[in-house]
C-alpha cells in the first residue's frame, strides 16, 4: 500500500466505518476482491450525469438498476483494455472516470508499450458523483491543482482507506500510484493538470543512471514541489493546443519530469552522477541528418535514439555532451540559422520564412527569433540586408 507523506495523516478505518459522503456512497458496495467500490453518484445529482455511449465509457449506476461492485469494476477493466482505451488513465479515458466529457491532452509514446501524457480536466461545478475506479496499471499519476481547492471539498480514498485532504493551494502536487485503486469526490469547481507517467519509462531512466528500478514511489497530497509547479506553468498554455513547440520539446519535457519524479519520490537523495561519452562520429552524422530532415521538430527522440542504437535518456545526455545543448535546443538554433538565410538572401514574406524554417506560424517564429537573437525578424532583416 502507498505510504503517505509526513504531515498527511491517514484516517484509519475502512470506508464502512466513516461517515463522509464518499464513505456513505460506497456503503454496502465494497467487494473483498476489489477493495474500493465504484461509488454511486449522489441521488440529487443523478439527473446531471451526461448520457454516454456505454461501449466506450464506464456505465453509471441508475437508482433502479445498480450493478454490483465487482461487476462494475470488471466492466471498467474491460473498457480500459478495449482498443484505443487500453492506453491508460489519461485523455478521454481519464475524463470518463471523473464523469467529464472534455479533456485537453498532449501524449507521447514513452518506451515500448507505454504513454507519457499530460491531461487537463476542469469543471465549474465539481463532480456529479464519486469517480469511477481507475483500473490498476503500472504508472504514477501526478496531479497539480491549477486553482485552490477549499478544505472539505475534496475527498480521497487510497487502497480502501480514506485520506485526510487539507486545503490545497494553487500549484500544489499530489503523487498517486495507479496500482492503489484511487477513488475521489470533489464538490466544487476544479482545474487540474494530470501527468500519466508509466513505470516502464521511469525504470529505463533509472537503468540509464545505473540504479535499479524503484519499487514504490512516495504518496503525497498537497506537496509544495517547486520544480513540478514551474514545469506545469510552462506547459499549461500548450496542453491541447496546436501551438505545442514540437515533438522534441515534449520528449525533453518528459525526460526532465521523469528524472525529477524518480529522484524526489523514489527515495533517492539525488540521482547518481553519470558521465556519458559523446556520440560517436557516425551517431552524430545520423542524428543531425535525421533532425535536419524534420526541421519542424516532428520527430521523436525515440526515433533518433533508435537510429543511434541507444536508449532515449542515454542518447539525450550523449547528444548534449557532443553539442553542448539538448537536441530540441540544437534544432531551434538550426531553424533560426535557416530563417536568417532566407531573411538576408530573399524577399520572402515573414509568414513564408516562418513556415520554411520549421515554425508552425509567424507568431511562433517571431517569439522564438526574439528569444534567441534578441531582436524581431523584421528589424533584424532591415539591419542586415545590404551589408
Amino acid at each position: 500500500m502507498a505510504t503517505p507523506a509526513v504531515g498527511v495523516p491517514l484516517v484509519y478505518g475502512t470506508l464502512h466505518e466513516r461517515g463522509s459522503k464518499l464513505a456513505r456512497a460506497c456503503r454496502r458496495q465494497t467487494s473483498p476482491r476489489v477493495g474500493i467500490a465504484p461509488c454511486l453518484p449522489r441521488p440529487d445529482k443523478i439527473a446531471l450525469l451526461p448520457s454516454l455511449d456505454s461501449s466506450r465509457h464506464t456505465p453509471y449506476y441508475k437508482r433502479d438498476d445498480r450493478l454490483s461492485c465487482l461487476e462494475n469494476y470488471e466492466s471498467v477493466r474491460r473498457v480500459s483494455m478495449n482498443g484505443a482505451e487500453a492506453k491508460g488513465a489519461f485523455g478521454e479515458t481519464l475524463a470518463s472516470y471523473y464523469h467529464q466529457s472534455d479533456s485537453e491532452t498532449a501524449t507521447l509514446a514513452w518506451s515500448q508499450q507505454s504513454t507519457f501524457a499530460i491531461t487537463r480536466l476542469h469543471s465549474d461545478v465539481g463532480l456529479p458523483g464519486t469517480s469511477n475506479p481507475i483500473p490498476e496499471e503500472p504508472a504514477i499519476h501526478v496531479s497539480v491543482a491549477i486553482k485552490p481547492v477549499p478544505l472539505h471539498s475534496y475527498e480521497l480514498c487510497i487502497d480502501d482507506r480514506e485520506i485526510a485532504v487539507p486545503y490545497i493551494p494553487a500549484y500544489r502536487t499530489s503523487i498517486i500510484d495507479l496500482q492503489s485503486k484511487p477513488v475521489c469526490f470533489v464538490d466544487c469547481g476544479f482545474d487540474y493538470v494530470h501527468y500519466h507517467v508509466p513505470r516502464e519509462g521511469l525504470d529505463e531512466i533509472a537503468r540509464d543512471h545505473n540504479i535499479q528500478p524503484i519499487g514504490s514511489y512516495k504518496f503525497v497530497i498537497c506537496e509544495d514541489d517547486l520544480v513540478i509547479a514551474q514545469m506545469t506553468k510552462n506547459v499549461l498554455p500548450f496542453i491541447g493546443s496546436q501551438d505545442w513547440p514540437s515533438s522534441l520539446a515534449l520528449d525533453q519535457f518528459s525526460l526532465i519530469f521523469g528524472a525529477h519524479l524518480l529522484q524526489k519520490y523514489g527515495g533517492l537523495s539525488r540521482l547518481p552522477e553519470v558521465s556519458p561519452r559523446g556520440l560517436a562520429p557516425w551517431q552524430k552524422r545520423r542524428a543531425t541528418e535525421l533532425l535536419l530532415e524534420h526541421l519542424d521538430g516532428n520527430v521523436h527522440l525515440a526515433r533518433v535514439a533508435q537510429e543511434c542504437q541507444m536508449s532515449v535518456s542515454h542518447f539525450a545526455r550523449s547528444f548534449k555532451v557532443s553539442f553542448g545543448v539538448s537536441a530540441h535546443r540544437w534544432l531551434i538554433e538550426r531553424r533560426i540559422d535557416r530563417s536568417k538565410e532566407l531573411l538576408i538572401q530573399t524577399r520572402t514574406p515573414l509568414i513564408d520564412v516562418a513556415l520554411q524554417s520549421g515554425f508552425s506560424d509567424q507568431a511562433a517564429f517571431t517569439r522564438t527569433f526574439h528569444q534567441v537573437v534578441g531582436d524581431s525578424p523584421g528589424r533584424w532583416r532591415r539591419e542586415h540586408v545590404g551589408r
